[in-house]
């Protein structure tokens, strides 16, 4: 007899194929995830074999508890069953990314891109592991070939901010970063970037707002702020010491 049924595992199957670990998932993908992820113990100890979604489950769960290594292990045995999988590859690019790994982050990258040319998450994934490569010049050619493909995918637009601010090129990443919010209005990132960009040119206030929109979205926000040198305009005024409190 299967400690769950088949109907309930496979709802919370569904959920973790369907996440990415590009950009922000919504907190009711994580529970989900982290649902599964507890149930997959109970399994095992009934000897039941796992699925590639199980370990792609897994994976996400650890990785949004920042468990990196032992969601990468978890990645590993899901390419074993879907070797041909470019969603798995991308995940697994993101997790390398974050152990700084980063020429094996590119080339995992680089896999799914192969696998699905029109992947923009594939795409998006090689583009910031060239950008914490510092490669940002080809890092915008990255991502702008996987917004050409589906301009309707907000992450790709807010990483694009990101890096036409490194590259100087704030009017370009305003752009890209109000397209980005356009298409998701929650996305922190994009708030995020666009605050960096506003601080550079000298627009003190709305910087301030924005930045307060990214940290109430993702209070990590606040503390990448206190050592992000786009933002040293800030530092003195009061409402910037609250937000990075």
């Amino acid at each position: 007899m299967k400690p769950y049924p088949d109907s309930y595992l496979n709802s919370l199957r569904e959920t973790a194929r369907k996440l990415s670990l590009v950009g922000h998932p919504a907190e009711a993908l994580k529970n989900s995830v982290a649902e599964l992820s507890q149930n997959l113990e109970v399994l095992e100890l009934y000897g039941i074999e796992l699925r590639m979604e199980d370990y792609v489950g897994r994976a996400a769960h650890l990785f949004f508890l920042g468990n990196y290594a032992p969601a990468l292990q978890s990645l590993e045995k899901a390419i074993c069953l879907a070797p041909d999988d470019p969603a798995i590859w991308t995940h697994k690019g993101i997790v390398l990314i974050r152990l700084g790994r980063l020429s094996e982050a590119l080339l995992a990258a680089q896999k799914a891109v192969g696998l699905d040319p029109r992947n923009a998450a594939a795409r998006t994934c090689q583009a910031l592991a060239l950008e914490a490569a510092r490669r940002f010049a080809e890092a915008l050619a990255a991502v702008e070939a996987g917004i050409a493909r589906d301009p309707g995918y907000a992450p790709g637009w807010a990483l694009k901010s990101g890096i036409a601010c490194r590259l100087g090129r704030y009017d370009e990443g305003l752009a890209a970063g109000r397209q980005a919010l356009a298409l998701d209005a929650a996305n922190p990132t994009a708030w995020y970037n666009l605050a960096c960009l506003l601080a550079l040119k000298g627009e003190v206030r709305q910087a301030l707002s924005h930045l307060e929109r990214a940290v109430a979205l993702d209070p990590a926000c606040g503390a990448i702020a206190r050592r992000d040198e786009d933002l040293a305009i800030l530092r003195q005024i009061t409402e910037f010491r609250r937000l990075t409190a």
